[in-house]
């Protein structure tokens, strides 16, 4: 288990690679499409379930809600590049989350708490793990979108 959590929290430039392994954010984010496509994938040798029958819980670990201030910004790279990971980053994620939405309709839900706005803690910033329990335990498990119960949702798909 520690090799696994150490292969898929291995992210550039905040920890080193592990056994050649870095953070899957880097591809998926949000990994839920990618679990949606690897149900339809024809090497499985078993048949593809339908979609109706697929139900997908995805659980973030949090979003902080972020803008850029000002308006036709012609910046260079300097500039850009703190901002321009953290779009790309909530851009996958935001992606994923529309895409499964109107895939599985009512068979998927999203749980992703927003951090307070003048909340910000670092991947990096172990000291501050309490911060992120306590954030955790106090999240309300709804959905992000519809705010739908998703205790209640589960009960009523059968987990």
């Amino acid at each position: 288990m520690v090799d696994v959590a150490l292969d898929t929290s291995a992210a550039p430039t905040y920890f080193p690679t592990h056994d050649t392994y870095i953070d899957g954010g880097v591809v998926a984010n949000n990994p839920s499409m990618a679990a949606v496509a690897q149900t339809q994938d024809t090497r499985n040798t078993e048949p593809a379930p339908k979609l109706d029958d697929i139900f997908l819980l995805s659980i973030g670990t949090g979003t902080n809600l972020s803008y850029i201030k000002g308006k036709n910004l012609d910046w260079g790279l300097a500039q850009w590049a703190r901002p321009l990971v953290n779009l790309l980053l909530d851009a996958s994620m935001g992606i994923a989350d529309f895409q499964c939405r109107h895939i599985l309709k009512q068979n998927y839900r999203r749980i992703v708490p927003v951090f307070p706005h003048d909340t910000n803690i670092k991947l990096d910033e172990w000291k501050r793990s309490q911060e992120l329990i306590d954030f955790g335990n106090a999240a309300a498990l709804t959905d992000s979108w519809s705010g739908d119960d998703v205790v209640k949702w589960l009960s009523h798909v059968g987990w």
